[in-house]
């Protein structure tokens, strides 16, 4: 048998039966838990209040220390029946059911051992959505980083196009400087072909001129 607050035996040594010291004994509340006298004196004093730290009981005048020999391998029934005739005692309460209150004891170690077994149940909920959070935090930073390394090469590509504009214009700038003296060239072209047609003209009429004059004195001269 253990109390309920420090969790420890009730005996303190390793004899089959023995006698703790007064602080040490069991000490029964009207409620018909009993406890350490020192673990549920030190109970109250913390919580500010009497109140049975199991069924929240609220608790009148000091714990009922119990002055029988404690067995390791017993029950706490006769304990609790020992509680709960003080109880009966103190307050003159003959229509109080120990029954009812074993029964009432029972459903609360039942509501503890849910509760318990509900904190169990949340703490892995909770281990396993931390889990999963910090596995899609790590996907996130992937994403970042991915997203990062395409910025940058969105920034080179960027760099490389607007060089690439840049050269395409100076070629461009190039192409209408050729284009501009390919006119000229072109215009130069047309006036010495012209040139060259005024020439020719002239020179057949020299030559017409000069075989004329030949013919009318009669000698031949042919300069070509």
């Amino acid at each position: 048998m253990v109390c309920a607050i420090c969790h420890e035996s009730y005996l303190k040594s390793s004899s089959r039966r023995s006698t703790p010291s007064h602080a040490q004994r069991p000490a029964a509340l009207g409620c018909g838990h009993t406890f350490h006298k020192s673990c549920i004196e030190d109970w109250f004093e913390s919580s500010g209040m009497q109140r049975c730290p199991q069924c929240k009981v609220l608790h009148t005048g000091s714990p009922t220390v119990l002055y029988i020999d404690i067995d390791e391998d017993g029950d706490d029934a006769e304990v609790r029946q020992l509680a709960w005739d003080i109880n009966r005692m103190h307050f003159g309460d003959e229509s109080c059911d120990y029954r009812v209150m074993c029964e009432l004891a029972r459903r609360n170690q039942l509501l503890e051992e849910a509760n318990m077994d509900l904190e169990e149940a949340l703490e892995e909920t909770l281990c396993s959505l931390y889990g999963e959070m910090e596995s899609r935090e790590d996907k996130v930073d992937e994403l970042v980083s991915e997203l990062e390394g395409l910025r940058r090469m969105q920034r080179r590509t960027n760099a490389l196009l607007l060089e690439s504009n840049e050269c395409l214009e100076r070629e461009r700038e190039h192409t209408s400087r050729l284009e501009s003296r390919l006119e000229a060239v072109k215009g130069v072209a047309t006036r010495l072909r012209e040139n060259n047609a005024g020439l020719r003209k002239a020179l057949e009429a020299k030559l017409r001129e000069t075989r004329k004059h030949q013919a009318q004195h009669g000698y031949s001269f042919d300069p070509f």
